[in-house]
């Protein structure tokens, strides 16, 4: 298939894994849509998300670049893992595409005009979404079968924010769900459940890296079903589930203290 890619920043190891691991499974990835760091919308996100904090420590981080030794970082480890696995050099989403012979594409937003011509000019047959922000009907509605996104919790009852985390703290097992993107949120039809393994002493930071393993590793096989004719989408009804918003930081203590010390809460108190 003719494949585009969002990317939501330029050392996404999400896109990155995306872009190679497409190509090898030899689909055409005709352009890497990646979103510039520095905008507003953006920041008041992760801000929100963040706090002034973490925000501040996840920029410098990410400006330092390879230059840091992060494959400890919990968060991070597992994705690093998944691309030394399969021999993957690349350090940014620009030197995947030139890897693979993609277009690479800087844009503001995903739904501004630049993006909307770079994509119609693509004409893919599908979007696998790697983050970039909240998408509008334009860009949904351009390519030939929609836009893949994987969600981080179980669908339909947790959609939304930390979506794993909420999952947990209610006693649900967390799950991968791969999905095909509408106007709403995460309540597009339904395709692929994937579990995220959580080990003795994991904590949140490495639920939500293996988390990020485990989406990338169900798009590429989503996106090798529908290439085959494999998978059907199952439609989701509104009632079925609730939105969630970003877990505040003392229940986010909560969980990881619970995580680490091996215990998760059970449904019912049971």
């Amino acid at each position: 298939m003719r494949i585009a890619v969002t990317a939501a920043y330029a050392k996404s190891l999400h896109a990155i894994g995306l872009i190679h691991g497409l190509a090898a499974a030899g689909h055409e990835v005709a352009l890497a849509l990646e979103v510039s760091v520095w905008n507003t919308a953006r920041l008041r996100f992760y801000l929100r998300l963040l706090g002034w904090r973490k925000l501040l420590a996840r920029a410098r981080a990410r400006m330092l670049g390879g230059r840091r030794d992060d494959d400890a970082t919990p968060e991070v480890a597992p994705m690093r893992e998944f691309l030394r696995e399969r021999e993957i050099r690349s350090q940014t989403v620009s030197q995947a595409c030139r890897a693979v012979g993609a277009r690479r594409l800087r844009v503001r937003s995903l739904n501004d005009a630049a993006a909307i011509h770079a994509l119609r000019a693509a004409a893919p047959d599908l979007v696998v979404y790697a983050g970039g922000g909240i998408l509008r009907r334009a860009f949904i509605q351009t390519p030939r079968l929609g836009v893949l996104n994987a969600h981080g919790g179980p669908l339909p009852a947790f959609r939304g924010m930390n979506a794993a985390e909420w999952a947990l703290l209610h006693g649900t097992p967390p799950r991968v769900v791969t999905i095909f993107v509408d106007e709403g949120v995460d309540t597009g039809p339904l395709l692929m459940e994937r579990p995220i393994p959580i080990a003795a002493g994991d904590g949140v930071a490495r639920l939500r890296g293996v988390a990020t393993r485990v989406s990338v590793e169900a798009l590429l096989e989503t996106v090798a079903e529908l290439g085959r004719g494999e998978r059907t989408a199952r439609p989701q009804r509104p009632e079925d589930g609730r939105q969630h918003f970003v877990m505040a930081a003392p229940l986010v203590d909560v969980l990881d203290a619970w995580l680490r010390e091996g215990r998760t809460p059970r449904r019912n108190g049971a």
